[in-house]
């Protein structure tokens, strides 16, 4: 292929170093899946609930990137990095196992009521990018492919499920699980792909729109539920309650942003 000399001082010249700043929004699906257990030194392990629930992240990113070009003739490779603040995050919703009724109460604990809320929020987001790309009429067209990273906190509620109401009078009507919250903040690795349009404006100046779709790995969290000391020892005694969650997550990204060539 013949190469082009170019002035990396031109406007037309997208060779060399650049940086800017970038804003957008996304949205980001969340697939959870949840398995608890219950056990005493009386009944044996029980399921209280398993399910799998997605949630939609939803909200905006800013950020700034940093990048390198090298263009020969119409074509352009290069290498972009970028760090953003980022406010995605679910709405609470509610999975609910029956609440105890009175033959359950009396001969095991599978029907003892149990919720478990999710909430989950990306609160960062960064990537590490290879771009490709054509210049047409000082338009750059490009693909872009890398690697991603994302600060994420999961938030987990199990409210307090009273029990069949008249079954009983006490504090065991708050029922067999109290209620408990647990909180988890993680760095979750990424791979990304997408694409982009990019514009010379004036002087050294470009401005470009771009979508990222993101697919982060899988990840898991364990948490405690709290058992109610007003039951009898037959509920309490070696009682073990867990959860046990484990989540994959994806992300689209669409944002615009203004570089500035060095």
């Amino acid at each position: 292929m013949p190469y082009t000399t170019f002035d990396r001082n031109s406007a037309d010249s997208w060779d060399g170093l650049y940086f800017g700043v970038n804003g957008g929004g996304g949205i980001a699906s969340d697939t959870v899946n949840q398995s608890a257990t219950y056990s005493t030194t009386t009944f044996p392990v029980s399921t209280l609930l398993s399910t799998q629930s997605r949630y939609s992240l939803t909200g905006g990113e800013f950020g700034g990137q940093l990048g390198y070009n090298l263009q020969r003739s119409s074509w352009l490779v290069g290498a972009e990095g970028d760090v953003e603040w980022a406010s995605l995050s679910s709405s609470s919703n509610n999975y609910c196992s029956p609440s105890a009724s009175l033959p359950f109460y009396e001969l095991s604990a599978n029907a003892f009521g149990y919720c478990l809320n999710n909430k989950s929020k990306i609160k960062n987001l960064g990537t590490i990018r290879g771009r490709i790309g054509f210049i047409s009429n000082k338009t750059l067209w490009y693909a872009t492919a890398g690697g991603a990273w994302s600060g994420v906190k999961s938030t987990f509620t199990s409210p307090s499920e009273p029990i069949t109401p008249g079954l009983v009078s006490d504090a065991r009507q708050q029922g067999l699980f109290l209620a408990n919250s647990s909180s988890f903040s993680s760095t979750r690795s990424a791979w990304t792909v997408g694409g982009g349009v990019e514009a010379k404006l004036r002087g050294h100046f470009s401005a470009k729109a771009e979508y990222l779709y993101i697919k982060y790995g899988r990840i898991n969290n364990t948490f405690p539920l709290t058992v109610n000391p007003a039951y009898d020892i037959n509920y309490t005694a070696g009682s073990s309650a867990l959860v046990n969650t484990w989540s994959s997550m994806i992300g689209n990204i669409i944002r615009v942003g203004i570089n500035y060539k060095v």
